[in-house]
């Protein structure tokens, strides 16, 4: 994988729970990375072109049917056109149009976790090798709470 993609190198994580002491779980070589997730998104988009994909970005299916081995779609948006594929990747998120299409129901609201992020910068006493994870009601009721450091620390309450 690229260095560039990469924002930090993660080796473990400090464990917090509701009552009482944090645990502190390390290993000395990473066990985990912080990526840089456009840049990500474009290596991945280059990958599969190399192997024979072609990528529409800008496109919004308005049709689509299961023919044979693979797929015919009627596509519109800024890259309109019809298309026919063996395989389909819909990278447009949760309850996306094409789960419509081939019969997948939308997520219902009990499948979703309601989150936030906030960047923080210049903290200090942050050991940029751990990520840190809150569990409890105190920090998150019915869920848990987080950070993961990179050139900043990042924030997550779910």
């Amino acid at each position: 994988m690229p260095t560039r993609i990469i924002e930090n190198e993660i080796k473990g994580a400090i464990l917090h729970p509701p009552n009482g002491k944090p645990l502190t779980l390390y290993r000395p070589k990473p066990v985990t990375w912080v990526l840089n997730r456009a840049e990500f998104d474009k290596h991945l988009a280059s990958l599969a072109i190399e192997c024979g994909a072609s990528l529409r970005l800008g496109s919004r299916v308005e049709n689509f049917e299961r023919s044979g081995g693979g797929v015919r779609l009627k596509a519109g948006g800024r890259n309109p056109g019809d298309f026919s594929c063996k395989m389909l990747i819909d990278a447009s998120g949760c309850g996306a149009s094409i789960s419509k299409y081939v019969g997948l129901a939308k997520p219902g609201r009990g499948m979703l976790v309601n989150s936030a992020q906030f960047n923080v910068e210049n903290l200090t006493d942050v050991d940029e090798d751990l990520v840190e994870v809150f569990f409890g009601q105190g920090f998150a009721p019915g869920f848990l709470a987080g950070s993961y450091p990179d050139a900043m620390a990042r924030l997550r309450l779910g």
